[in-house]
């Protein structure tokens, strides 16, 4: 099937695509039907997967690992696999070993790597039909030889009790055996029996194919003659560790049929014995794995191709973040530089707060560049370092603020970074400005920590004078408060204000910031066009009176 390219689309493989990020999934639907097969469905959970494959009864799944919702691919293959026929080649776009042998538990046939390419789509899914089909076959051969030995056994035992129906046995037992014999013939795998000396005692009508020589011809006939001269040693110690330890062996080597090709081949091997339970040499099951070879191959050079990719793109990403975090501070500078030109207090604290609301985006750009990993930035490390910043712009002279931190090492990504910062840069500093009118002295605590196990909580409280209650963040007065209710909202959290004591604010939210994460990392994806459009109308909507 491997080898006949029209093989697939003379098929009609009916495939259903399991994808959460709907451009590649409409890209693999569109190489799917070039390539001749037909598309069941395209889902992007596993609950719509299940579903899928309990309506459509598909012939192959390309199952992505990760997945929204509460189960991942891997879970949802294991649940198809339990209940359903149907094989399953995984889509990844990384290779985490913990991930890989959670995969293989799943006998997976087969892992594309994205971006996929069509040469590479379509030798993996043939290949996995192929080996699917073969499997099936297999299993197929396997029980009825079960069966066969089955009643052999009970042949066995009737012609031991009952002698009056011997001959009516013997023939079911001739017959058991001719039907053994075409088992054996027409199986779909390579069957070889071997002596000590490695010489073809036996053959069925696969082995016959695979070597180019016709069965008869092949008794007798020393098997190394098959085996291409560089891997004689590799075959040669195979057989003797079956002789010796009389264990089950396996090797891969090349092979020579009649005509002169060459192929890839797999010997699973396992002692013959006599009837003295002697060892007289081994059997064989020989398959063809060339097809599969070239596939891994492939795959390999594919994997090479995309770590070299990854490698530009964290250069590249790393460039964009300091320049980024250049910008950011020439903005700083420029609205400082502004602030000299304004002569009341009133204005030049709204430059100040815009100071502080830039500084707060760039120490993100500074942390994620200097993390190893550019998926996400250490969440104490950037708060704690942007509450310093906030003191130590703040002006406050003649007053002992304490600031206590509590801080958990959890990490964000940077569109979870940037609203956590704003809400602390608004909360911190709205404390820092009005908690204390009338006192020396006073402490403002922020704490960081995850709950839930996939949530974080973030407070920030004071023992000052607290919030008046008339002060709705619903319906807020103020820029610095509108902002605060801006980026709970765009985080998804929730926000609740205690006023016994001083102020406490605190906010819960998943670390979506802004899109979507992926549940106990607080890794987000960027929203889409429509949601950014809604938001920044709603944000133009708003009183932007200074806080």
């Amino acid at each position: 099937m491997a080898n006949n390219p029209n093989s697939a689309a003379n098929n009609q493989a009916r495939i259903l695509i399991v994808e959460d990020e709907i451009l590649l999934a409409k890209d693999l639907s569109m190489s799917l039907k070039n390539l001749g097969y037909s598309v069941t469905g395209r889902v992007s959970s596993s609950e719509d997967a299940i579903r899928k494959v309990e309506e459509s009864k598909p012939d192959l799944i390309l199952m992505d690992i990760k997945l929204e919702g509460d189960a991942d691919g891997i879970e949802a293959a294991g649940e198809i696999c339990s209940r359903y026929d149907i094989p399953v080649v995984y889509l990844t776009g990384f290779a985490e070993k913990d991930v890989l042998d959670r995969a293989k538990k799943t006998e997976p046939y087969g892992y594309l790597s994205k971006p996929v390419g069509l040469l590479e789509l379509r030798s993996t899914i043939e290949t996995a039909l192929y080996k699917h089909e073969a499997d099936k076959r297999v299993r197929e051969s396997e029980k009825l030889l079960q069966r066969v030995v089955h009643d052999l056994q009970v042949h066995q035992t009737e012609l031991e009790t009952q002698n009056e129906d011997l001959r009516r046995l013997q023939l079911e037992l001739e017959e058991s055996r001719s039907s053994y014999r075409d088992l054996y013939d027409f199986a779909p795998a390579g069957y070889l029996t071997l002596n000590e000396d490695g010489s073809i005692l036996e053959a069925n009508l696969m082995a016959s194919r695979l070597l180019g020589v016709e069965k008869n011809a092949l008794v007798k006939t020393p098997f190394p003659r098959f085996v291409c001269q560089r891997d004689a040693d590799a075959f040669y110690l195979y057989l003797q560790r079956i002789l010796e330890n009389q264990t089950e062996q396996v090797c891969e080597i090349r092979l020579r049929s009649q005509d002169g090709g060459e192929f890839y081949s797999k010997l699973d091997g396992i002692p013959a014995y006599d009837t003295e339970g002697q060892v007289i040499g081994c059997r064989v099951v020989l398959s063809d794995v060339s097809d599969l070879k070239a596939a891994h191959e492939s795959l390999t050079q594919a994997n090479e191709r995309l770590t070299q990719t990854v490698r530009e793109k964290e250069v590249l990403l790393r460039e964009i973040h300091h320049r980024v975090k250049n910008n950011l501070a020439v903005i700083s500078s420029l609205l400082s530089a502004q602030s000299e030109y304004t002569r009341d207090d009133f204005h030049q604290q709204m430059f100040r707060d815009s100071q502080s609301r830039v500084r707060s985006m760039a120490l993100a750009h500074e942390l994620l560049y200097q993390t190893e990993s550019l998926a996400d930035l250490r969440g104490s490390e950037y708060i704690g370092n942007l509450v310093d910043h906030l003191v130590v712009s703040s002006g406050i002279l003649g007053k002992a603020i304490n600031v206590k931190k509590e801080m958990e090492d959890v990490s964000f990504s940077l569109n979870t970074a940037v609203p956590v910062g704003y809400l602390v840069t608004e909360l911190f500093s709205n404390c820092l400005k009005h908690a204390f009118p009338d006192r020396t002295d006073g402490e403002i605590g922020i704490s960081l920590r995850s709950v839930d196990g996939n949530g974080f909580e973030l407070i920030v409280k004071d023992n000052g004078v607290g919030m008046p209650q008339g002060i709705d963040l619903k319906n807020p007065t103020s820029l610095g408060l509108d902002l605060v209710d801006t980026f709970v909202e765009q985080l998804k959290g929730e926000i609740e204000i205690a006023r016994d004591e001083g102020t406490e604010v605190r906010i819960r939210f998943k670390g979506w910031g802004g899109g979507r994460s992926c549940p106990g990392t607080g890794l987000a994806y960027s929203t889409g066009p429509k949601e950014r459009d809604d938001a920044a109308e709603g944000f133009k909507r708003r009183d932007c009176r200074p806080s």
